[in-house]
């Protein structure tokens, strides 16, 4: 049978409990994503899996009343910044001692599955036109693509994201 919102409330802390449990270190950046739905929705993805932090870079006129009805809410929940520069917002993250992995097709790429997951990771998510910016790449240590078996050459931005970070958090939570 299905369960009810509040028979699923009840398995989850309180919202005030929630505040001092710890995030997933997993920053997810986006280079140049232009739809607010895909915004929206990967706020979706950083709550559910409970990750630090949605880094928003480039010029984009996101709208508000989008972003926050795709991610149902949830931005209160999330540390979203702004950034205008990709490349500035991956050299801060590694200085902070993040390891910057890029969600692209490269020819040096290693399958979602075969990646390496380690602590304190950012995950770079690149626009839906034209992917990441090659000057990211390059300070990224690891590439990473999700196998299309079909005959589109790729995913949805979204789509992608929820790929690799459920496996991301399995890998790094175990």
């Amino acid at each position: 049978m299905k369960l009810t919102t509040n028979e699923i409330r009840k398995e989850k802390p309180s919202r005030t409990e929630f505040n001092s449990i710890g995030k997933i270190p997993i920053v997810i950046v986006l280079d140049n994503v232009k739809s607010s739905y895909n915004i929206g929705s990967i706020i979706r993805l950083a709550d559910a899996f409970r990750v630090e932090a949605v880094w928003v870079c480039g010029v984009n006129k996101i709208s508000e009343t989008r972003m926050k009805k795709t991610s149902r809410g949830l931005t209160k929940w999330i540390n979203i910044e702004f950034y205008k520069s990709t490349t500035e917002a991956v050299k801060e993250l590694s200085s902070r001692g993040y390891f910057p992995s890029c969600i692209e097709l490269c020819s040096n790429s290693v399958s979602y599955k075969n990646a390496n997951y380690v602590s304190k990771m950012a995950m770079v998510m690149g626009s839906e036109t034209n992917g990441i910016d090659s000057d990211v790449v390059e300070l990224c240590s690891q590439n990473i693509y999700v196998p299309m078996l079909g005959m589109g050459n790729s995913l949805n931005v979204a789509t992608a994201c929820a790929i690799v970070l459920s496996e991301a958090v399995a890998v790094i939570s175990c």
